[in-house]
């Protein structure tokens, strides 16, 4: 049976990610632009929208299925692939 609860991001990648600054330039003024993190926002509205557990299964079935097919993958790195998507 497929998984489809998020696994929690490790604590030293959260901090990196907050620590790291981002400077973005508006390309009509080349004002540095203020950023916002909006990821509480973002996961309060996706909590508010309802999942269609069917339709993730089918997302993970064609991911699966074109991990079989990649070419350029060997059959270990696909074996390793398609267990973490069945996490």
């Amino acid at each position: 049976m497929i998984n489809f609860s998020e696994p929690p991001l490790p604590s030293e990648l959260i901090e990196a990610m907050e620590a790291e600054s981002l400077h973005v330039t508006d390309s009509k003024t080349g004002q540095i632009v203020q950023i916002g993190d909006m990821r509480a926002e973002f996961e309060r509205l996706s909590l508010q929208t309802p999942r269609d557990v069917d339709a993730e299964r089918a997302f993970i079935k064609s991911k699966i299925e074109m991990i079989r097919s990649d070419l350029s993958l060997s059959d270990a790195d696909k074996k390793r692939a398609i267990a973490a998507l069945q996490r």
